[in-house]
């Protein structure tokens, strides 16, 4: 079974000092037991201000330094768009403060495993495109084991889509054992349907299960509500999120509130709005619409859109 938390060496947290307290402030850093790295001990407002641009966590006592090259007030600007301590308040918690900024520095030493769900009300909305480009995105981003389960009403339009050829499918990969395919290092397994109701409803909850414990991001495209409900609902591990798509039209709009209602009653995890494919023209239409993620309409390379989804799947994750 897969370690279900991933875990990297850690890089380093780049700090920079204006401050008399070196000795203690170094103490305090090794004492938290996590990496860093003093970029630099300034003596002066220009010093460190020429230490700022790489620096992810800037400890300063404005006392402790010469007012030559930069005017304070200049420099208190530019802190203002770091984390910036005084001496004093990053010794009364120094753990805590080093963790805050490594995590908006986007430093994730593990990745949790997580299941999404990317579903809709009805056709049309791209939700086989979002799916792929979240997948794709990951695994470029991360290089870890990830998969997309598409569960169709009958052909599969991802190989439709990626020109895949013949695939083997959850039948072949419950029942025949064999190993699923692979697509630019995604894990591809279709779910089709008239082959899919020859497995035993046991063996298929098995069989999504160990997809899962497979990969640290497993995502579903699936429309809902779906006949294999209550398999796929049972066979969801760990973190789940539900992304409900809908593009700018009344129709796509009225079936995802509807879902979104449907799933906050029944489903497992947080449920999201996604609007896809919105235009310039949308916007006023749109104003006031409840929506948790908005996605542009793309006409060329989609990555931009998996990008958007993946930092709502994994906050913190550079993209």
């Amino acid at each position: 079974m897969f370690d279900r938390l991933w875990h990297k060496k850690p890089a380093p947290l780049r700090v920079a000092l204006g401050t008399a307290q070196v000795a203690a402030v170094y103490q305090a850093l090794t004492e938290t037991d996590q990496p860093y790295q003093v970029i630099g001990e300034a003596r002066s407002t220009g010093a460190l201000y020429h230490l700022l641009p790489p620096a992810q966590l800037v400890i300063v006592d404005r006392g402790d330094l010469a007012e030559i090259g930069l005017g304070w007030a200049l420099l208190a600007a530019v802190l203002a768009q770091r984390l910036t301590l005084t001496s004093a308040e990053f010794l009364d918690q120094p753990l805590e403060w080093v963790q805050q900024a490594r995590r908006a520095a986007g430093h994730l030493e593990a990745l949790p495993a997580r299941t999404v769900v990317l579903t809709a009300g009805a056709g049309g909305t791209g939700r086989t495109t979002l799916a792929w480009e979240l997948v794709r995105v990951f695994r470029q981003r991360t290089n870890l084991p990830v998969a997309l389960v598409e569960v169709c009403a009958g052909v599969s339009a991802l190989a439709a889509l990626h020109n895949l050829g013949p695939v083997p499918t959850l039948y072949d990969v419950a029942m025949k054992q064999a190993a699923p395919a692979q697509h630019e290092g995604v894990t591809v397994v279709p779910m089709l349907r008239d082959l899919a109701d020859r497995v035993p409803e046991p063996v298929r909850v098995a069989a999504l299960r160990r997809v899962q414990e497979s990969h640290v991001l497993t995502v579903l495209d699936v429309a809902w509500p779906h006949s294999y409900r209550a398999a796929l609902l049972d066979g969801l591990l760990g973190e789940v999120l539900w992304l409900v798509t809908a593009t700018p039209q009344a129709d796509k709009l009225a079936n995802q509130t509807a879902l979104v209602e449907r799933l906050q009653d029944e489903a497992p995890g947080p449920v999201l709005r996604v609007l896809n494919a919105v235009q310039a023209r949308d916007h006023l239409a749109l104003v006031g619409l409840e929506r948790d993620v908005t996605l542009p309409y793309v006409g060329g390379d989609k990555a931009r859109l998996g990008k958007t989804l993946l930092a709502r799947v994994y906050p913190g994750l550079k993209v």
